[in-house]
């Protein structure tokens, strides 16, 4: 009986490792505030660290460790595509994505700050 509940433990947290390795996660290292006659707002890039999302999902931004605020993914540009490759909506682990915030003001998102989304639906098998 011991070995039956200590396999089911094993088998519920290796699932919920797998899990959290897919959740698209990103730093924000590049902060650009736009104030263009189109595009208004912030300008936020860095690379994906694990995961990946796709325009329309919903993440979270962390500071410290705390909630800031949520967003709508709004992908402006892929940085580091190939040639021959297109932007296909989403941004992939190892990408450098540009997201787009409209009603983002300076300061409102820092270097540093930390892109984490819930949603595990691209790249699924």
């Amino acid at each position: 009986m011991k070995n039956l509940v200590l396999s089911v433990i094993i088998v519920l947290l290796c699932s919920a490792c797998g899990e959290s390795e897919r959740k698209f996660e990103m730093t924000v290292d590049k902060v650009e505030v736009l104030k263009g006659l189109i595009l208004k707002g912030l300008a936020l890039s860095g690379a994906v660290s694990q995961g990946c999302i796709q325009n329309g999902e919903t993440y979270t931004i962390y500071r410290d460790g705390k909630v800031l605020r949520q967003e709508t993914a709004r992908i402006l540009l892929i940085g580091n595509l190939k040639d021959g490759e297109s932007f296909d909506g989403k941004a992939d682990k190892s990408d450098y994505a540009s997201f787009y915030i409209p009603d983002g003001n300076e300061g409102d998102v820092m270097l540093g700050d930390v892109f984490v989304g819930e949603a595990i639906t691209c790249g699924e098998i």
